[in-house]
């Protein structure tokens, strides 16, 4: 219902659109070829001042409250000039609102301005260019965050009495959050510039139902938060995973700008090459560190500069000049696109003291030829750019806060120096053919980890329409541009999958993991704070020692990709790896870690073997390193390989069943060593001659168990059984000096799964579960599937050992 509007067109060509509510009261004036767009169900107290000027838009979103004397306004109204470069300043900017806004009374609202969805702005406030992030309350002139994590509801509350305050009191689920950054205008001003002048196809875009998709994706994007909605997680450490996305990856607290008159910029230089740990960045005279390279707020990780070093102030190289301090480089791609502009927000929010200042960086590995490239595109030219080499005394350092702790958080500014570098590319490669669906290949680069297999993928999203980019052949700004025109992309986990900054809100975002027991924080926090459409995927088919950052990787048909297959593109992944990709796995993993630098790599996991073999088979070669094995966590899949190949060796008719054979995997806690690595079936767990008891017991699958299930409990010396146990849970104690003296395990088939006081029967298996103890100085017979296992006069165990008979 319209009450008390008022309309001035003072020109032409103009487009107003204003959708339902109850009450409509507006004063509007509005002058040439503008278009001005007000939501549906917006509750007015008083006219809403909207004035339109220059060419510009205005977007108002649904469900907002407006106080009385609330203003909106495009233009100055005059014009403001540079008197030293004589350009114009103060051109008129688009405004645009979401959804759920709370604009409280006297409150003015200018050019340039983006207020996210659920946000509440303070009596008398100004808010002009920039952006009011979500979840969050704005007050001030002008304005600035006061308060964060919150929601709001537009019940009138003058009139409550003490029922009412019980009742609202607290609100037990908050009706309305949005992801702090999970608000994006892009989709809704391109259209609008498009189509402007064009009021048919305008009104029938505001009509359709991409309109309706993109106004209702201001509201709460339930993609980056919910996780079991929509299933994104496709691997075997699925639980990890999840625990990475329950993170807080975002913190509102205000970023600051510091100065050191007379500070000194330190090159970082290497405290340990084994941690990674670095010392450098801007120092005082005293030589305590000012600023470095922090990467999370309690802890170290690698590249982190977090200290100081000696250093002599009277003969370091001295320059008398302010420099802006631009933070630590690193010559590493993936970090360097995650973490390079942290420090940048504030002179891209600034930009005239880009030509003002010169921007000093410490770099890590040396000056990469791409450093440039992505500052030119930030807006810093390289002649102001300034990579300091060795100890350097400014007059003055202005020191921008980190926006970024990689490995911990991100604070809003982080987006500002990716926006403006996809700006600049799309500017620059304007007209240039882009493809809506992009497969990012590593396949043709040959540094860090080498993928095997990921042909096949890239042979798949071919046939699904997806045009296969090899970033290394392209520029960066190219890159940049296909990444914010792009709708699908598919890439490895690692460097290449922190492009995903560089895409649009709601992009689809797929990630190939290429170790199935890694999971990558700073992914989670990118697929996080960018509100994609993302989903991990385990295609790491890797079965002996493999890391995400460097060596050998097989890629293939992993169950985790074929139900990933089967609910994104309803289809059925019937068919294996190809085995040549497997033949060229083996080759390749012998051929780099023959080589005694990265043999050392694999020496310690139990490897030695199964390395002599490949050597033999492949090259005729008798490997003669000295093997001083020492079994870690990481042997689990290199053991099971050695495992089924010592079976092949003794039973070649039966390389079908042992292919497909389970293989068993135990630890235990032992007093005084605490949680034992896996050990595979037939190893000993425990020692017969070290005397350490055992006191809890852990038994699950290595590999092949889909057609089987477990279940074990173990006696303490307590005299008592524990529950039966399902596979991968620790059955006894942790800490209490109560050593296990007996075991009951049994294997079963899903089919016949009938708990019973005495344990589980099990139906007819292929291969039936065998297992023994130490205790008393010898050891017992093999116990078969279910028995009860007692160590003679109920003492402690020292050693087990279990394993898996065919029964063919």
């Amino acid at each position: 219902m319209f009450d008390n509007v008022k309309i001035q067109i003072s020109g032409s060509n103009n487009f107003l659109y204003i959708s339902r509510s109850a009450r409509i009261s507006l004063d509007i004036t509005v002058f040439n070829n503008s278009v001005i767009y007000i939501g549906s169900e917006n509750y007015y107290n008083g006219p809403l001042s909207i004035f339109c000027a220059e060419e510009s838009n205005i977007f108002i979103g649904s469900n907002s409250l407006f106080s009385t004397n609330v203003y909106i306004v495009t233009s100055d109204g005059h014009l403001l000039y540079s008197l030293n470069r004589g350009f114009r300043l103060n051109q008129a900017e688009d405004i645009y609102i979401g959804n759920q806004v709370w604009i409280c009374d006297d409150v003015k609202i200018s050019k340039g301005a983006e207020i996210y969805s659920n946000v509440v702005i303070g009596t008398k406030s100004f808010a002009g260019t920039g952006i009011c992030y979500s979840n969050s309350v704005y007050a001030g002139s002008p304005v600035r965050k006061v308060r964060s994590n919150i929601c709001w509801r537009g019940n009138c509350t003058y009139a409550y009495q003490a029922p009412d305050f019980d009742k609202w009191c607290i609100i037990r689920q908050p009706s309305f959050r949005v992801p702090e950054h999970g608000v994006s205008f892009d989709f809704i001003r391109q259209r609008f510039n498009e189509l402007k002048g064009n009021h048919t196809k305008l009104l029938d875009y505001l009509n359709s139902p991409e309109f309706q998709k993109q106004s209702a994706d201001l509201y709460a994007d339930g993609r980056t938060a919910d996780l079991s909605s929509v299933k994104r997680i496709y691997a075997l450490n699925t639980a990890q995973w999840k625990k990475l996305f329950n993170n807080r990856f975002i913190n509102s607290a205000a970023l600051s700008v510091s100065e050191q008159t007379d500070g000194f910029i330190l090159p970082p230089k290497c405290l340990s090459k084994q941690k990674g740990n670095y010392a450098g960045g801007v120092a005082d005279a005293s030589k305590k560190l000012i600023a470095g390279f922090r990467r999370h707020h309690a802890r170290q990780y690698y590249y982190s500069c977090e200290s100081s070093y000696s250093f002599d102030p009277v003969s370091c190289v001295s320059v008398n000049e302010t420099v802006i301090f631009g933070g630590i480089l690193v010559n590493h791609f993936g970090h360097f696109m995650l973490e390079g502009f942290s420090r940048l927000w504030y002179l891209i929010n600034h930009p005239a003291l880009i030509y003002r200042y010169r921007v000093a960086f410490g770099v890590i590995n040396g000056v990469a030829s791409w450093f440039n490239a992505f500052l030119e595109l930030a807006g810093i030219p390289a002649q102001r750019v300034l990579f300091v080499d060795k100890v350097t005394r400014f007059s003055k350092i202005i020191i921008p806060d980190e926006s970024i702790m990689s490995w911990d958080y991100i604070h809003p500014e982080y987006f500002i120096p990716y926006e403006k570098m996809i700006s600049e590319a799309r500017k620059k490669h304007a007209g240039r053919e882009a493809f809506p669906k992009i497969y990012l290949s590593k396949s043709s680069y040959s540094a860090g980890c080498r993928c095997i297999g990921e042909e096949y993928f890239e042979n798949f999203y071919r046939t699904k329409g997806f045009k296969v980019i090899y970033p290394e052949k392209r520029s960066i700004g190219e890159m940049i541009y296909l990444m914010s025109c792009a709708k699908e992309v598919v890439t490895t986990m690692g460097t290449l999958s922190h492009y995903f900054l560089f895409a649009g809100e709601g992009t689809r975002c797929v990630a190939l993991t290429r170790t199935h027991d890694d999971t990558l924080y700073p992914q989670a926090l990118i697929n996080t704070v960018k509100n994609l459409d993302w989903y991990i995927v385990d295609v790491s088919q890797n079965f002996f020692y493999a890391i995400r950052v460097a060596g050998i990787s097989l890629l293939g048909i992993t169950q985790s990709w074929k139900d990933f297959v089967r609910d994104r593109y309803d289809e059925e992944i019937t068919g294996e790896t190809d085995s040549r990709y497997i033949f060229e796995y083996l080759k390749s993993f012998y051929q780099m870690y023959k080589d005694p630098a990265m043999f050392k790599n694999i020496n310690s996991m139990g490897m030695t073997d199964v390395f002599k073999r490949l050597g033999m088979l492949f090259f005729g070669e008798s490997f003669s390193y000295e093997d001083k094995a020492v079994k870690t966590d990481y042997q689990i899949n290199a053991d099971c390989c050695k495992y089924r190949l010592d079976l092949l060796k003794a039973h070649p008719d039966l390389a079908d069943v042992i292919d497909s054979r389970a293989v068993l995997k135990y630890s235990g806690h032992i007093s005084g060593i605490g949680d034992s690595p896996f050990v595979i079936e037939n190893a000993e767990l425990g020692s017969p001659s070290k005397g350490n008891q055992i006191e809890g017991l852990i038994i699950d699958f290595a590999s092949g168990q889909a057609d089987l299930r477990l279940k074990y409990a173990v006696l303490s010396s307590n005299n008592r059984w524990t529950a039966m146990m399902d596979a991968g849970s620790f059955a006894g104690t942790r800490g209490r000096s109560q050593p296990v003296t007996g075991i009951q395990a049994c294997l079963y088939s899903p089919d016949d799964a009938r708990t019973e006081s005495s344990g589980v029967r099990a139906g007819k298996l292929t291969y039936a579960l065998e297992y023994r103890i130490f205790s008393s100085g010898v050891w017992s017979c093999w116990a078969v599937n279910g028995e009860k296992l007692v160590s003679p006069d109920n003492r402690p165990i020292f050693a087990i050992q279990m394993r898996l008979i065919s029964n063919l």
